[in-house]
């Protein structure tokens, strides 16, 4: 199963969605946080593969395509998809 992910970092509220090859949608939301947005990032992909029932490192190995809004910068979502090599 491949997944496409799309993240969202607000001033309250960092909203992830995520949609797989049978166009299945979840979404998932964690508080934002502003002194370092990647920890943010971080819960919501946890929040997010634990809606989809897998692991956060399953669901970024299967995972073809991070798209991220612009306010977001793009080391974040880079350091995120990093972490599923942990």
């Amino acid at each position: 199963m491949m997944f496409r992910i799309g993240v969202d970092v607000g001033g309250t509220y960092t909203d992830l969605v995520a949609t797989d090859e049978s166009g299945r949608t979840v979404f998932a939301k964690s508080p934002s946080t502003p002194a370092d947005q990647s920890l943010g990032v971080m819960a919501g992909l946890e929040e997010l593969a634990r809606r989809l029932n897998v692991t956060r490192p399953e669901m970024l190995a299967a995972t073809d395509r991070l798209v991220t809004a612009p306010r977001l910068r793009p080391m974040h979502c880079w350091s995120a998809r990093a972490q599923r090599l942990r």
